[in-house]
């Protein structure tokens, strides 16, 4: 019955479900090939003379810890399928390492980008982890266990990958995106939700997309929703 409905949808609308089946093993990505991004950061917390001995290497690069931790990352990052189970092998056409020092501890941002059918934000994260890993095995000598550690390895941002539900548009699907909002109407507050919606679409495939702001009438927005189905726009 379900596969009915969604056949039904495919006829209709023109799309393709594809479907992810929860269990262990590897899942199906074949489909879904697209520039994948991912940003992620993790923080090496840092006493007085690590701080100095941090900021010594950024003047000598080619020795040191930050120079090493920025190997170490890179390498994580194309090696990330080795040291995850079932995480896809993938080529890396970008990875790097950056550092931002502030007052007690070294942020570590890593970026890593392919050409593939899913996400590469594990290897974004395994080369902040790894990075990190590698500055604290070589300041721990200089300072007393409590006095050196590492926290808040996140995700920063990530774009493309596969989902556990996609949905893929054979041809363009026209969509309407309006914002109702007496304040972003008149100009006293900048819109964010309503681009960050036609960001989001147009990444999914739709085209064109009519992006509106209204005031908060109603009458205004019955005639433009009126408007725009009799254009076939998905609202």
């Amino acid at each position: 019955m379900i596969r009915e409905i969604e056949l039904e949808i495919e006829k209709k609308y023109q799309v393709s479900y594809v479907r992810v089946v929860h269990r262990i093993g590897y899942l199906d990505v074949g489909e879904t090939a697209i520039i994948a991004i991912a940003y992620a950061a993790h923080r090496v917390k840092l006493f007085k003379a690590c701080e100095e001995a941090v900021e010594r290497t950024r003047e000598y690069r080619k020795r040191g810890c930050i120079k090493t931790a920025r190997v170490a990352g890179i390498l994580a990052a194309k090696r990330t399928d080795e040291l995850i189970p079932l995480c896809h092998p993938l080529p890396i056409y970008r990875a790097d390492i950056e550092y931002e020092l502030e007052h007690d501890f070294v942020k570590i941002i890593a970026v890593v980008e392919t050409i593939g059918p899913t996400g590469v934000e594990m290897e974004a994260l395994t080369a902040a982890s790894l990075a990190g890993l590698t500055i604290y095995d070589m300041l721990k000598p200089h300072c007393e266990p409590e006095e050196l550690w590492m926290d808040q390895c996140k995700l920063l941002k990530k774009k493309g990958g596969n989902h556990t539900l996609s949905e893929f548009f054979v041809k363009p699907v026209s969509a309407a995106v309006i914002v109702l909002s007496d304040t972003v109407a008149a100009g006293r507050k900048p819109d964010t939700a309503g681009k960050s919606v036609v960001e989001t679409l147009t990444e999914a495939g739709f085209d064109p997309i009519h992006y509106q702001i209204l005031p908060d009438e109603a009458d205004t927005l019955k005639n433009l929703v009126l408007e725009l189905s009799n254009h076939m726009l998905a609202l």
